[in-house]
């Protein structure tokens, strides 16, 4: 019995140091209570992970740190689509790539196939190709099976 309230404690350490859930390879395996993201430091989900709940309103959401040009595997919920974005307002004028759906992004070849905002006024320096570690904020939209926005 004492071995496994060892266990316990050591598991709960480990969980919370992570500041997530325990994510297997596919990042739309846990049960969710609203639609939301999954970000990650490296690629195919690995470094440090978070779930952002509440991301499919459309309000622009800056990625706090370790994540703000740090995020190497990003993933939307079922339901919602996210555009990501090089600049902190989310303006249609600047970079940005997507819309992603689920699964979203988690290779080095997901990012580079990029669907990429050519119309931006000012590329600052990303090109299609490089946005891996170069997010700094995203929005999200609820959409349809059809992959059509939805209120």
């Amino acid at each position: 019995m004492m071995l496994l309230d060892l266990f316990a404690v050591i598991a709960a350490a480990v969980l919370s140091v992570r500041g997530a859930p325990a994510l297997t390879q596919d990042p739309q395996a846990a049960e969710r209570p609203t639609a939301g993201v999954f970000v990650a430091t490296d690629l195919n989900w690995g470094g440090d992970t978070l779930w952002i709940p509440d991301a499919s309103n459309g309000s622009c959401i800056v990625l706090p740190a370790p994540f703000y040009q740090g995020t190497s595997s990003f993933g939307p919920d079922k339901g919602i689509a996210c555009s990501l974005w090089y600049h902190d307002d989310c303006d249609s004028r600047n970079p940005s790539f997507g819309p992603l759906r689920t699964p979203g992004v988690s290779t080095q070849a997901d990012w580079s196939n990029a669907t990429y905002n050519p119309n931006s006024i000012d590329n600052n320096g990303i090109a299609p190709n490089s946005w891996d570690k170069q997010v700094t904020a995203f929005n999200c939209w609820n959409v349809g099976e059809d992959g059509l926005h939805i209120d």
